[in-house]
């Protein structure tokens, strides 16, 4: 692929924590090694007290395990700018159009759609509602 093509990215969701708000300005945090000292602690990170108690953010990142050039198929079609409705039924198939003819009459479509975003994850609703906007624009 190059520059500009459009691509379908295959992955998962992962959760990181936030580590760059340890590294504020300010104190600094030291490695420290095995046995300096009399101590003779594990090795860990030193001068961590001096910046306070700090609670740790965690981050929602796309992790792709493959990329691939988008194929014409109905989820990767280019349909150009001017999409109109016509264009967008002739492009499915009888059984898709009618699938969606029928969501669009479910008055709890919104709902279902977020409970449908990832069904192994549960709660977390605010965060589903996010992703599914964006995903939709």
């Amino acid at each position: 692929a190059q520059a500009g093509d459009k691509c379908d990215f295959t992955g998962t969701i992962i959760v990181v924590p936030d580590v760059s708000q340890i590294n504020l300005p300010g104190a600094e945090a030291q490695p420290s090694s095995q046995g300096r000292g009399n101590r003779g602690g594990p090795d860990g990170v030193t001068g961590l007290k001096s910046l306070g108690v700090r609670d740790l953010n965690y981050r929602m990142v796309f992790l792709a395990c493959s990329v691939n050039a988008t194929k014409p198929s109905f989820g990767g079609k280019e349909l150009g700018e001017d999409v109109s409705a016509e264009v967008m039924r002739r492009s499915m198939t009888d059984d898709e159009w009618r699938k969606v003819y029928v969501m669009s009459r479910d008055k709890n479509l919104y709902q279902n759609l977020v409970s449908s975003l990832f069904p192994t994850i549960h709660g977390n609703d605010e965060v589903k509602r996010g992703v599914l906007l964006m995903l939709f624009g």
